[in-house]
């Protein structure tokens, strides 16, 4: 199964695969542990970002965190702040160079050598795939179970989703009702 694929600064493909990480020249295929003698686990790689500074991050399933490769040098990212226990489900690299990346249905921020936690990734539809996201049901809910996350989100307000003047409160009783919790948590 291929994962993720990405293009590098000198054309190359890289796919993320059941296999681990492949390098695509335009004609063959060829095993990153092939090329280097400094090998990856041998884990699935589900993820793949190129930087900005043409480095490939290399997101690693059951819990075997990141690499880096910079010019044909392997390098583990995982650093402080994050206790990696799942698959690196995602990488990005912001338009200001901030990398992000996703494991365990947490978001993570490299902020220089530290890892750090404080945000979710809420998505309404199919924007994300499952377990990468929270998924936003809008006010509303679910025809029935769902084993991943989710939330449902109202207006405490008859008026507004924001400030005005003179609001009308719901009552606690009719979110509930009107978000059918109860029967969603129960099933």
């Amino acid at each position: 199964t291929v994962y993720a694929m990405v293009q590098d600064p000198q054309g190359y493909l890289w796919l993320g695969t059941d296999a681990g990480l492949f390098r695509f020249d335009g004609s063959r295929f060829t095993a990153w542990n092939t090329m280097s003698d400094a090998p990856l686990p041998p884990v699935a790689v589900v993820a793949l970002c190129v930087t900005s500074r043409g480095s490939l991050l290399v997101g690693l399933a059951d819990g075997a965190g990141i690499r880096e490769i910079r010019n044909g040098t392997l390098t583990e990212l995982t650093r402080k702040g994050v206790r990696v226990s799942d698959a690196v489900t995602e990488l990005v690299e912001g338009r200001d160079g901030t990398l992000w990346m996703v494991t365990g249905r947490e978001l993570y921020t490299l902020r220089g050598a530290e890892w750090q936690k404080g945000v979710a990734i809420n998505y309404k539809n199919a924007s994300f795939p499952a377990k990468a996201a929270v998924f936003d049901v809008e006010r509303g809910q679910l025809p029935g179970i769902r084993p991943e996350l989710w939330q449902t989100d109202t207006s405490i307000s008859k008026n507004s989703w924001g400030y005005v003047a003179k609001q009308d409160y719901t009552t606690a009783g009719a979110i509930v009702r009107s978000t059918n919790i109860c029967s969603s948590v129960r099933g």
